[in-house]
């Protein structure tokens, strides 16, 4: 005679539902794909500094009061939603409106990156580390270090590969634009 432990399939069951929703938000399910950090001489994108983030979950995130560090500098985000292998922008709100038609945009109310070296990470509520990469200006190749060119993460599967994992642009443009 079979026996069935209902409550007991309950458990995990739902043991597998909170196990997959806090993985969507755990390390690395949210990455930083693309950073612009000296914009100018202008390329083709705007002359604003940015990056972006993909999202790696596999689910739709809200991003309300995650925190994007600089450094020293906290920016807190907006009420906003990040979907299943989405890209977007992030940049200073003033600068804003000059991505409009590159995709989606998330203003900030602090965003400055330092050009020769930095840290960049991104927190969800509770100061919980989501992803965080260190540049130098060595990783953009010396014809491309004077500015305008993003440098891009090759593989986001594998967002741990530190500097090998990160290349410049080889868009005409200077940077990917996704619409």
């Amino acid at each position: 005679m079979a026996f069935f432990n209902w409550k007991g399939i309950f458990i995990v069951g739902l043991s597998l539902i909170l196990n997959s929703n806090s993985f969507s938000q755990g390390y690395n399910s949210v990455v930083i794909s693309e950073i612009m950090v000296d914009p100018t001489p202008v390329v083709g994108l705007p002359a604003i500094e940015y990056t972006e983030l993909y999202n790696r979950s596999g689910q739709a995130l809200s991003l309300k009061n995650w925190k994007l560090v600089i450094g020293t500098r906290t920016a807190v985000f907006p009420d906003s939603v990040i979907q299943p292998e989405e890209y977007v922008l992030l940049c200073n709100k003033v600068n804003a409106a000059s991505f409009n038609g590159f995709g989606k945009i998330i203003p900030l109310s602090t965003f400055s990156l330092p050009n020769t070296a930095g840290t960049i990470s991104l927190y969800r509520p509770g100061n919980n580390l989501v992803f965080s990469v260190s540049y130098e200006s060595s990783w953009w190749s010396s014809d491309k270090r004077a500015g305008g060119y993003a440098i891009e993460m090759i593989d986001s599967d594998n967002p741990c590969g530190e500097q090998n994992n990160w290349k410049v642009s080889e868009d005409p443009l200077g940077g990917t634009r996704r619409k």
